[in-house]
């Protein structure tokens, strides 16, 4: 249950980034940050009360790829404003990255992109397109140019230490309390 507490934690941190990259209220950041954990049984079951109510609480949950959707995000945001080259390599690496931990955290990554690249084609803003199209090519081409364990591992370092922080501590709580379960 630590780890999950921590895994949420580090998401909400990652979804306070995201949002105060847009508004310069740290209120309204933490309130996003909460509502978007804390709200999802809220919205989805329209009840405050329910089975669910701690969706992100789950053993394995959808914070994990939660966690590197946030990361790609923020890198994706950070490669638009910024005219830097590594900002674009560091987005187009998580986006990459996001193949392995979890593939709908991927597809999802890859349609924002996909749709942000469109919309500034059409604003013909074709730098910030050609920024966009770069990090998605980075990211479909890295799970497919290296699809074996040296990928994982790439993937791996790409998406950070907190998140193979996480893992490593769920493992090491998970195997006590599967050998006391036989």
């Amino acid at each position: 249950r630590l780890c999950t507490f921590i895994g949420v934690f580090i998401l909400n941190i990652f979804i306070y980034v995201l949002v105060r990259q847009f508004v310069d209220n740290k209120k309204l950041a933490t309130l996003t940050a909460v509502a978007v954990t804390a709200g999802y049984p809220i919205v989805l079951y329209r009840s405050l009360f329910h089975a669910e109510a701690l969706f992100y609480g789950r053993a394995f949950s959808p914070y994990l790829g939660s966690i590197v959707f946030f990361i790609f995000c923020n890198a994706l945001v950070k490669s638009i404003r910024s005219v830097k080259q590594k900002h674009i390599w560091w987005a187009g690496a998580v986006l990459g990255a996001a193949f392995y931990v979890y593939f709908w955290a991927w597809t999802y990554a890859l349609t924002i992109a996909g749709s942000l690249f469109l919309i500034y084609l059409i604003k013909k803003e074709w730098g910030t397109a050609k920024r966009i199209a770069l990090v998605m090519a980075l990211g479909v081409v890295l799970p497919v140019w290296w699809p074996a364990i040296g990928g994982v591992m790439v993937a791996a370092l790409a998406v950070g230490g907190t998140f193979m922080a996480i893992t490593l501590a769920g493992m090491h709580q998970r195997t006590p309390a599967a050998s006391h379960s036989v």
